[in-house]
């Protein structure tokens, strides 16, 4: 099953680990099960070994994949106004 986040200023990520620091730094994790292989080009494309076709393919960057995911939680501590009840958050 898959669980996403519908975050309450507009969004949906689905984010696999989130640790919260005591210090309130968050870690968005995105970790990837790669058995048989794994390249990195050199204009940063990601690149896994597919077993039975004997040959590397493509696959998303998780590191543009995590940043995407990282952004909505980024986004729901930045300072911002609730228009519905006048409540304000500055960290």
């Amino acid at each position: 099953m898959t669980w996403g986040w519908n975050w309450p200023m507009g969004g949906v990520a689905q984010i696999d680990h989130l640790s919260i620091h005591r210090t309130y730094r968050f870690f968005v994790l995105e970790p990837k099960h790669v058995s048989h292989g794994l390249k990195i080009t050199e204009s940063v494309e990601f690149m896994r070994w597919n077993d039975w076709k004997k040959s590397y393919e493509g696959m998303p960057s998780p590191l543009q994949q995590n940043e995407r995911h990282a952004a909505l939680p980024r986004k729901a501590i930045e300072p911002h106004e609730d228009s519905s009840n006048g409540w304000r958050h500055d960290s």
